[in-house]
C-alpha cells in the first residue's frame, strides 16, 4: 500500500515530504505553462513532476505525467521507457534529469510559486492526489 493510500485509509494527517512538495509545485507550474500556451515548458514541468512523484512513491501520478508527456510529444525521450521508474534506473536518462533540474531548478520554481501566491501545503492525501491529478491533466488548447 502506498504512503498516500495508507494516510487516506487511516485518516491520519498526510505529511508532505520534499518530493511530494516538488510533485505538487511542478504540477502547478505545468498547469500554469498550459494556461499560457507554453507547450515545451509544460512538458518539462510534467517530467519533473513525474520524476518527483516516482521518488515520492506516487506511481499513479507519475504514470499520468508520463501519459500527458507522450501525448504532447510522441517522440519524447520518455517513449523509451514504460514508467518513470524504468527511466530513473537507466544511467542514460540521468543527463536528461540533470538538464531539467538546471533549467527548472527547484529553488527558482519555488520562488515563482511563492510570488504567485501558490500554496504547496495540502494535509489530506485524497485532496493531494485529486489536486495534482487535475493539474497534470491541464492542457494547452
Amino acid at each position: 500500500m502506498t504512503r498516500l493510500a495508507e494516510a487516506a485509509r487511516t485518516a491520519y494527517r498526510f505529511d508532505m515530504d520534499v518530493h511530494d512538495r516538488r510533485t505538487l509545485g511542478y504540477a502547478e507550474l505545468a498547469a500554469l505553462a498550459a494556461r499560457r500556451g507554453q507547450r515545451d515548458g509544460r512538458v518539462g514541468f510534467l517530467a519533473l513532476a513525474g520524476i518527483n512523484a516516482c521518488r515520492a512513491g506516487l506511481p499513479e501520478i507519475a504514470a499520468s505525467c508520463l501519459a500527458e508527456i507522450l501525448e504532447a510529444n510522441e517522440r519524447h525521450l520518455l517513449t523509451n521507457y514504460a514508467t518513470f521508474g524504468d527511466a530513473l534506473r537507466d544511467p542514460d536518462f540521468e543527463p536528461f534529469v540533470r538538464s531539467l533540474e538546471r533549467k527548472y531548478g527547484w529553488e527558482r520554481s519555488e520562488h515563482v510559486l511563492a510570488e504567485l501566491g501558490v500554496s504547496l501545503e495540502i494535509d489530506d492525501a485524497d485532496a493531494f492526489v485529486a489536486h495534482v491529478s487535475g493539474l497534470v491533466r491541464s492542457r494547452t488548447d
